[in-house]
């Protein structure tokens, strides 16, 4: 049997991602390990450029889960680094798992 996680600050955000992949919310799943990550960036540049409008009760969503080491964060620092991000948005914030610890 594996570990199991008793921190009840860890298992709240878990059940909130669990409730928002549940609510049909988008999901990238990064578990794949691909070399060559233009796909994947391009996916989430295309979502966070959508022109949908937005409804500000249901925000959309866009979680980017994966074991460590293959790539999340660096996935996330081209994203936020890419020049249409940086013209579309006039701020952007990089936050990782650190950035919510107590």
């Amino acid at each position: 049997m594996g570990r199991q996680i008793t921190d009840q600050a860890m298992l709240l955000q878990l059940d909130k991602l669990r409730g928002a992949l549940h609510q049909g919310h988008y999901k990238l799943d990064t578990f794949s390990c691909m070399s060559d990550r233009k796909m994947e960036i391009q996916l989430v540049i295309s979502f966070l450029l959508c022109t949908k409008p937005h409804r500000v009760e249901k925000p959309e969503v866009l979680l980017i889960v994966g074991p460590g080491r293959v790539g999340k964060s660096t996935l996330v620092a081209h994203v936020c680094n890419d020049e249409r991000i940086r013209d579309h948005f006039s701020e952007v914030g990089f936050l990782t798992d650190h950035d919510f610890r107590a």
